[in-house]
């Protein structure tokens, strides 16, 4: 969930209008609701968004990072903006 990605593909589509940049945000935002966003009915292992804590397994880590909303998600915003 960390902002940097998201940020560089931001000002790399503002710069160059490549629609490569463009979808590899939608990439990552459908990446971000199917792999991070926590079961709604199930709020005993987390709530909201988390980390994984293995990519491989997308096992969840039961914390969201303070600069998830501020941050990452700001970028994509922007980026479709």
């Amino acid at each position: 969930l960390n902002p940097e990605n998201f940020e560089s593909n931001y000002y790399l589509y503002m710069i160059t209008n490549d629609t490569m940049y463009y979808d590899r945000a939608l990439i990552y935002l459908n990446d971000i609701i199917t792999y991070c966003k926590c079961p709604e009915n199930d709020e005993s292992v987390c709530v909201g968004y988390s980390g994984l804590d293995n990519v491989v397994t997308k096992a969840r880590s039961n914390s969201q990072a303070s600069y998830f909303f501020g941050e990452s998600l700001k970028y994509l915003y922007l980026t479709f903006m």
